[in-house]
């Protein structure tokens, strides 16, 4: 599974651009789900499990740098490089230096997550992680086909017409569909070092949507609209907040297309440990702003005219469909 496009090209980048990289892979659409449950679980409770999710994240991504260390080193000497698990009665050696070359355990070959599967787990291993990563993968996507269209489409008349053509309102979710497949499709064929400053825009992107969310949000608050929070920590919301969080800072599919062509692997804990500490202040700022704007109120949806705010929405994008009025 190469879940970072094309074979690596050589190239390198620094520490500065791959947590810009970082920041792009784990901070999605998903975040724009986060302040509904934190509104339903309480904003200590939200705080408390996303640290969670974040310490367990890191904890976890040092898991896969030390796997991918030890499976530069056994690639690095034929002897060993095949499952090591295809054989649980096969002889070790007391030394993995036994009549074998020095193993060389620096970062300097991509491996792929499906390869590290297929080197460490075996056979059956290696399949299983295959039909665990197309089901998420598969789930993920199918989360951005929904709600990169239907997004612009709220944004759409009813009856649009291209031409001589009609298109209804349900129909024109499908022509967005297929406009996202096909941008998207070029950028599966990239790698990491192609789509550098994609990244770089990507960000400065994301980022001032997401400021220019929350600053709209302060705005509003400072006017004299803000509202206690409906809980600080609410058990039986526990499943919202857990089933949005869940995924907050999933980045570890593609580690070894971002680690590999790092040009300085001496501070790589360090930058993920920044980086994920970053990403937890974006998140508890926008959830926050959010509860304290629109955690009590009950208008079931904002109409996409100048209107009055409504409740926390499923995608938070959605409660800045009547902005006029903030």
């Amino acid at each position: 599974l190469n879940m970072a496009g094309m074979a690596d090209d050589g190239s390198t980048y620094s520490t500065s651009v791959a947590f810009v990289f970082i920041f792009n892979l784990v901070v999605g659409a998903g975040a724009l789900a986060l302040p509904k449950g934190f509104n339903e679980a309480g904003i200590i409770l939200g705080i408390v499990f996303l640290a969670l999710m974040s310490f367990f994240a890191f904890i976890t991504v040092t898991f896969i740098i030390e796997a991918m260390s030890i499976a530069n080193a056994v690639l690095s000497v034929p002897h060993i490089s095949k499952p090591l698990l295809s054989n649980v009665n096969s002889p070790v050696p007391k030394s993995i230096n036994d009549d074998m070359e020095e193993p060389n355990f620096a970062i300097d070959q991509r491996v792929e997550i499906g390869e590290m599967a297929e080197i460490f787990l075996g056979n059956i291993g290696h399949k299983l992680f295959g039909l665990v990563m197309f089901l998420y993968l598969f789930g993920d996507l199918a989360i951005y086909g929904v709600f990169i269209p239907n997004s612009v489409k709220q944004v759409t008349p009813n009856g649009t017409s291209i031409g001589p053509i009609e298109i209804s309102g349900d129909d024109i979710f499908y022509v967005y569909l297929g406009i996202f497949t096909v941008i998207l499709f070029p950028f599966c064929c990239s790698n990491f070092q192609k789509t550098k400053y994609l990244q770089i825009i990507t960000m400065a992107i994301r980022n001032i949507s997401l400021f220019g969310m929350m600053i709209i949000v302060i705005i509003y608050i400072s006017q004299g609209t803000f509202e206690p929070p409906k809980y600080l920590v609410n058990f039986d919301g526990f499943p919202a907040l857990f089933g949005v969080s869940i995924y907050s800072f999933m980045c570890h599919h593609s580690l070894p297309g971002i680690i590999t062509p790092i040009n300085s692997k001496k501070r790589i804990f360090r930058l993920f440990g920044g980086d994920f500490f970053t990403i937890y202040l974006t998140y508890i700022s926008l959830c926050v702003t959010a509860v304290l704007a629109f955690g009590l109120n009950t208008n079931p949806t904002c109409l996409p005219h100048p209107g009055p705010p409504c409740k926390i929405q499923d995608s938070y994008i959605f409660n800045f469909a009547s902005y006029s009025e903030y």
